[in-house]
């Protein structure tokens, strides 16, 4: 049995915390079962050229801006005296990423009197947490990446009558490639919309066993 995983559960799992599928991604790559991706998914999520600096790259990169944007967003807020409680309500109503861990730290540090140096503590800790995970995947400890030469063409033409992006065709086959290599290759994504939706058209047409979709999980 063999995972393979798509950017979703990737960037899930580096942003764990802060990723609407932090949690089930996390879960996926920490269970034994061997964990694979592909050289499309590292595109997708840390830019054409990924390298050694990649976290700051992509989608990853772009996400990282995000949250630090977020958490430069709340310090003003606490600096100009808001309640927390209505700095947790208006984070909630605009979908920040990093609400529940904001929510957590208010809880933790909330009565200290130095809490915006605990507070940016706390997100440099968060940040350097990420990077840890980040480098974990890169390196090849948690996952395994391979990089598919074959083309697969007629497989890519009719999953596009299907799946609009070609990114998402072409990690799917991704998927197909390795299992035709290795047994039991279940697809793990958060994509609903061009992934899960599609399911039985991916599984008539490639060798994967089945797809996992997180929010299943």
């Amino acid at each position: 049995m063999n995972y393979f995983h798509d950017s979703s559960v990737v960037l899930g799992y580096i942003f764990r915390g802060a990723d609407h599928w932090g949690q089930q991604a996390y879960q996926k790559i920490e269970d034994p079962i061997p964990n694979h991706s592909s050289k499309y998914v590292w595109e997708e999520c840390f830019g054409a050229q990924y390298d050694d600096g990649s976290f700051y790259k992509g989608k990853c990169g772009w996400i990282k801006k995000e949250i630090m944007q977020e958490a430069r967003q709340v310090i003003l807020k606490i600096k100009q005296n808001f309640k927390f409680q209505d700095i947790i309500t208006q984070i909630l109503e605009e979908e920040y990423r990093i609400a529940d861990l904001v929510e957590r730290l208010f809880r933790e540090f909330g009565s200290n009197p130095n809490f915006i140096e605990d507070f940016i503590n706390a997100f440099n800790d968060f940040e350097a947490l990420c990077y840890k995970r980040y480098c974990e995947l890169n390196d090849g400890i948690k996952i395994q990446k391979h990089d598919r030469r074959k083309g697969y063409n007629e497989i890519f033409d009719h999953l596009k009558k299907y799946i609009s992006n070609d990114s998402d065709v072409e990690i799917v086959i991704d998927g197909h490639h390795l299992a035709t290599q290795l047994p039991k290759v279940f697809f793990i994504t958060g994509d609903f919309d061009d992934i899960y939706f599609n399911r039985t058209t991916i599984l008539e047409k490639t060798s994967i066993l089945d797809i996992i979709y997180l929010g299943n999980l």
